[in-house]
């Protein structure tokens, strides 16, 4: 929300350090347009640098295995972090010294999903091979195909997909979008006692600082 976003920002300036909070949709490609324009117009009174570390964050967690559990799911920590890569890629690859963090989850490990998937995602080898992929778990929804285990299913799925586009991302190199100037990692923290945490015991969960420094130390 942006009332949390700018109540985190002013703390950060409070401390000393230079931090504006900006809505962003990840669903949105007109919302991260908004964003990537204003970090290529940093030299402008609206603009804001263009990130030396992107850290892709944004998630839904749905219980179910219906078509809209999945759509959403895929849209927002699947392609909602592709959307954000794609829209500073360049600008990033221009500084040659930049970071992609992807939060996942240990919920999107192989072992998870069904074999079909199993077998299908280490081998994908393009971003594009990968995109109609998940645009396929979405449509297999309809038809019932259990593409995960557990009770949310998509949630899997989608962390599945971001670890896969982690590892293209990563050992494409120069080849792929970013150039090879940009490292891109994952990590996967745990349970984080967030709301969109399901644990009803939250006691062993990490805090959302125990977290940030698991992907500080990334």
């Amino acid at each position: 929300k942006r009332e949390e976003g700018e109540a985190v920002a002013q703390e950060m300036r409070d401390e000393g350090f230079d931090a504006e909070s900006l809505e962003l949709d990840v669903e949105s490609d007109a919302s991260v347009g908004r964003l990537a324009q204003r970090c290529l117009s940093a030299d402008d009174a609206w603009g804001v640098p263009v990130p030396d570390i992107l850290i892709n964050n944004a998630g839904v967690c749905l219980e179910g295995s219906e078509r809209s559990a999945y759509f959403r799911s895929v849209q927002v920590n699947f392609f909602g972090a592709l959307r954000v890569i794609q829209a500073l890629a360049q600008a990033m690859r221009d500084r040659r010294s930049s970071c992609i963090v992807n939060v996942s989850s240990g919920e999107g490990e192989l072992v998870y999903l069904c074999s079909r998937l199993q077998e299908l995602l280490p081998i994908v080898d393009s971003v594009d091979e990968l995109c109609a992929v998940m645009d396929s778990c979405i449509d297999s929804a309809d038809g019932g195909e259990e593409l995960a285990f557990g009770p949310t299913p998509s949630y899997s799925v989608s962390k599945a997909g971001l670890n896969a586009l982690t590892r293209i991302l990563a050992c494409h190199g120069t080849s792929s979008m970013l150039g090879g100037g940009v490292g891109v990692r994952a990590v996967c923290p745990g349970d984080v006692d967030t709301r969109m945490c399901f644990l009803e015991d939250k006691s062993e969960a990490l805090s959302p600082a125990q977290a940030a420094l698991d992907i500080a130390w990334v």
